[in-house]
């Protein structure tokens, strides 16, 4: 799948490498809680972008944008436990990581555009 604009590129790039991760860890860790947590953040963002595409206001794409925001963030700290308590190496998260730097980034800049106008 290919999309032009570019949060919603990298937003589908962060789940598409997020579920494999997830299903990889979950296979040889058997950590399936933190597997599934994993799983879910790094998908929710892009379907919470896919869904602010349609948005019924400028006020409803900045909350949807938020909340993609807060899974961002949440993702970060699933990213850090498993650093933090060896179950993963951070050379195995750096293409998460890298795109989750730069989805939060864009979502950060949005939700300021989407403010002042």
């Amino acid at each position: 799948m290919r999309y032009e604009d570019p949060l919603r590129r990298r937003s589908y790039d962060l789940a598409v490498n997020g579920l494999l991760f997830s299903i990889d860890f979950k296979k040889r860790s058997r950590e399936y809680d933190i597997g599934n947590q994993i799983c879910r953040c790094s998908t929710a963002p892009g379907a919470l972008i896919a869904e602010a595409t349609d948005s019924e206001s400028r006020a409803d794409m900045k909350h949807k944008f938020g909340i993609a925001l807060k899974e961002c963030r949440e993702l970060r700290y699933w990213l850090d436990i498993l650093v933090g308590s060896g179950l993963a190496e951070e050379a195995e998260l750096l293409e998460i990581e890298n795109l989750l730097n730069e989805v939060t980034a864009i979502l950060v800049a949005s939700r300021k555009t989407l403010s002042s106008s």
